[in-house]
């Protein structure tokens, strides 16, 4: 067990240094991005287009270096707990992924108890975890789609559902979704880029809070996540 510990020490330190030593050159890259903008004009539209996929590819870099250095904070961070109105943050996550659905035509139904539904959770890593799960139903969803976010009570929890209607989950991968760096892997429905750390960090997030995150998912048809949290 002292061994399994040091080890996982060892990667948690080998993943903050790694992140860390990314952002800078990243950083530096988008700031040089927005020198070259500034005078786009004088670019013709192959330019253009090649200074689009340099802002997008740093972007998706930059984010990925976020997902690193929080995969290896999670173990060390403390869980700060407060009284939280969850339909509140569920109202307030989708409102603002309302925007990047709309960019494929999507649609984001949200469901929910017109009561209150207060639960004693850390408010900014819950909000990463709806966040993680409606993002992943755009992504893998296809053009013109509807998401469904529902929001509801069950016995003594509080339990959060993500559909959609997208390419689903191939039982060969079932058991690989929520592994860090899964090899579950597979691009969106319109190109976007997989990662795979998304699912990671909020299964030990809602674990950490003494939760359950779980799916049911049919190859081609559509995948619902679901979350429970304690009251």
């Amino acid at each position: 067990m002292k061994d399994l510990g040091k080890a996982t020490n060892e990667k948690d330190r080998i993943l903050k240094a790694v992140s860390h030593d990314m952002r800078s050159p990243v950083n530096a890259s988008l700031a040089l991005i927005e020198l070259i903008e500034a005078d786009k004009d004088r670019l013709n539209k192959e330019q253009q287009d090649y200074l689009q996929l340099l802002r997008e590819s740093s972007n998706s870099a930059l984010s990925l270096t976020k997902d690193l250095l929080e995969v290896a904070t999670l173990s060390s961070e403390t869980i700060s707990k407060q009284q939280t109105e969850i339909g509140g943050l569920v109202t307030a996550v989708t409102g603002l992924l309302r925007f990047k659905a709309a960019e494929k035509q999507q649609k984001i139904e949200l469901q929910m108890l017109p009561a209150l539904l207060i639960c004693n959770v850390d408010k900014e890593k819950i909000t990463r975890v709806i966040n993680n799960l409606v993002n992943n139903a755009i992504k893998f969803s296809p053009q013109g789609a509807t998401i469904f976010v529902n929001l509801e009570k069950k016995n003594d929890e509080i339990e959060l559902s993500v559909k959609d209607n997208g390419i689903g989950i191939p039982d060969s991968i079932k058991d690989k979704v929520f592994d860090i760096f899964t090899e579950a892997k597979r691009f969106g429905t319109s190109g976007e880029q997989p990662y795979g750390l998304g699912l990671s960090i909020s299964k030990q997030i809602v674990e950490a809070h003494g939760g359950r995150i779980w799916f049911r998912s049919e190859d081609g048809v559509g995948t619902t996540f679901h979350v429970a949290l304690p009251l």
